[in-house]
């Protein structure tokens, strides 16, 4: 998952992508579909929980 926070206030980009098992390389055109995307959205929504956690009560975790 790559973080990006965008120029307008408080507005962040999020963009999920694959890891090349073979190079290890992100993977921005092509997914694994390996069978794992219940497990995938959930670690997401920990990651997108704990980040505005950080932004909206201005500590770390």
């Amino acid at each position: 998952m790559l973080f990006q926070q965008l120029p307008e206030y408080n507005w962040f980009n999020l963009a999920m992508r694959d890891i090349d098992p073979k190079s290890g390389e992100i993977e921005f055109d092509e997914l694994t579909g390996n069978g794992d995307a219940r497990k995938v959205f959930a670690t997401i929504a920990e990651i997108v929980k704990r980040i505005l956690k950080i932004i909206l009560i201005g500590r770390s975790l």
